[in-house]
Formats: structure tokens, sequence, C-alpha cells
């Protein structure tokens, strides 16, 4: 089993559905958004590195960079591979900008950046709004 983190999601760094997001009544899956084609693209990220204590060091193409502590996810599902540090250090950019350990993990550069900055899907995509899903 393969563990994404990815795009779109309501919580960063929260599980998402699918890799991209799909559509769906409500907007997308991962978090009942409804992106306008005015949307703006996302920052991606140029570099990653392993540091200690389950932090990543990532820089993106719009110049932000910084460590992004991912401990809480460690042991946890998928993540139980981090347990061994040499796993762990081999996080590298996917083919199309995702974080990625090996085939078996990948966290959305999307969700990465919005943790690192701090902003919310609102603060990145001012033209994104909130549709609720119907359950």
């Amino acid at each position: 089993m393969r563990g994404t983190l990815c795009r779109h999601s309501r919580k960063a760094l929260g599980p998402s559905m699918s890799k991209g997001g799909r559509r769906g009544a409500g907007g997308y899956l991962a978090g009942g958004y409804d992106a306008p084609p005015e949307v703006t693209t996302m920052a991606r990220p140029t570099d990653v590195k392993a540091r200690p204590r389950f932090h990543i060091w990532i820089r993106y193409d719009d110049g932000i960079e910084g460590d992004v502590d991912l401990s809480h996810l460690v042991g946890r599902g998928v993540f139980k591979a981090w347990d061994d540090p040499k796993f762990f250090n081999e996080v590298h950019l996917g083919a199309h900008g995702s974080i990625e350990w090996g085939d078996q993990i990948d966290l959305c550069p999307d969700a990465v950046y919005m943790r690192l900055t701090g902003k919310s899907p609102e603060g990145v995509f001012p033209a994104l709004k909130w549709i609720p899903a119907d359950a």
C-alpha cells in the first residue's frame, strides 16, 4: 500500500484519497474544494534533504525554503518505514515534484508548502472557495 498526502486537503499533511485529488460531488474529494480556472499555480520544490529528528529541508522555486517537522507521522501506518533512519534519509523529489521515499511514501508538495509557510489553502489560492460536500 502506498502512502500519499496530497493537494487540496483541508488539513495540511492530512491523508487524501489519491495523488492529485479527484473531482466529485461537492468539489475535490480530499477536501471539498472547487478550484476555478483563475487559480494560480503552486510553487514547485527544487531541492529536498533529510535532516535529523524526522525533519526535511526543502526549497521551492519561489525562494521559500526551510525545515519541516514530520515527526508526528513517524510510526503511523505507512510511515512506520521511517523507523529505519536509512530509509528516511533517502528522501528525494519525484518526477512531478512530490516528496518521495522509494515507491512507498510520497508527500504532496502543496501540503508541505502550506505547512512550511503557515498558509491556508485560501491564503495560497485566494480565488479558492469552500464547497460543502454532501455526505
